[in-house]
């Protein structure tokens, strides 16, 4: 594992260790801890050590001694290997974690998809059973509600801006949920974060929805717009054309 990108520093303990240093000896010691936390580790030699300080050498012959205190005989750092050490087991644990969370996720989908597929195994299986005691004008009900329109344009286009923006269907169905499947106010706070660009667009746009728990967020100028389209026919369908 390579040494984190942050490193710490506890400005107390360093104003109290060095106070005695010039500011080019504060330079070239905290050059060379920074290259330990990199690293692992300091070379030996003093070319390498100036080089690393940005120091002469000369320079690095006049401030050695005073540098010197703060390592061990061959430039170890016993503070700085006690916090890559506590850096490393943190970052194992996280990993640990990140691969138990995968793990558990994992079997979790596989176990739901198993469930999904046995109880349309099930389905399938009694509606075959009853299929053929049914009787014509059942047949012609169940004709007729198979030919209705399904499609809601609003409830379409809401699911093609948010794949635009990085939501997934997940969070744009649970919005839905949480304003009664409301599309119109769903489309309102799509279009709020095309225009705020969040960061993270998912955690924003299911924010928006529960700091309002079941009730819609308010029905604003844009919301109206996009309903009186969808009535007036004007709204683009799934293929750019207005319905």
């Amino acid at each position: 594992m390579s040494s984190p990108a942050w490193m710490p520093l506890y400005v107390a303990d360093y104003i109290s260790d060095t106070g005695h240093l010039t500011a080019a000896q504060h330079g070239a010691y905290l050059l060379l801890i920074m290259h330990y936390w990199r690293t692992g580790g300091l070379p030996t030699d003093d070319g390498s050590l100036s080089r690393i300080a940005r120091m002469s050498p000369e320079e690095w012959d006049s401030n050695r001694i005073a540098i010197a205190s703060f390592f061990t005989p061959t430039w170890g750092h016993k503070r700085i290997d006690k916090e890559l050490s506590e850096a490393k087991k943190t970052w194992e644990k996280r990993r640990s974690a990140g691969s138990a969370g995968a793990k558990s996720r994992w079997n979790k989908r596989k176990s739901d998809n198993g469930n999904r597929n046995a109880i349309a195994s099930k389905s399938q299986w009694q509606n075959d059973g009853q299929s053929q005691s049914q009787s014509p004008i059942i047949d012609s009900v169940a004709k007729a509600t198979a030919a209705a329109p399904l499609s809601n344009p609003l409830k379409t286009q809401s699911f093609e801006t948010a794949r635009s923006l990085g939501i997934n269907g997940g969070a744009v169905g649970k919005a839905a949920q949480l304003c009664g499947n409301d599309w119109g106010a769903v489309s309102e706070v799509l279009g709020r974060c095309r225009l705020h660009q969040p960061a993270n667009p998912t955690s924003w746009f299911l924010a928006e929805f529960q700091a309002h728990g079941r009730d819609p967020p308010r029905k604003t100028k844009l919301r109206e717009a996009l309903e009186q389209a969808q009535r007036d026919g004007r709204l683009p369908n799934g293929d750019g054309r207005t319905g």
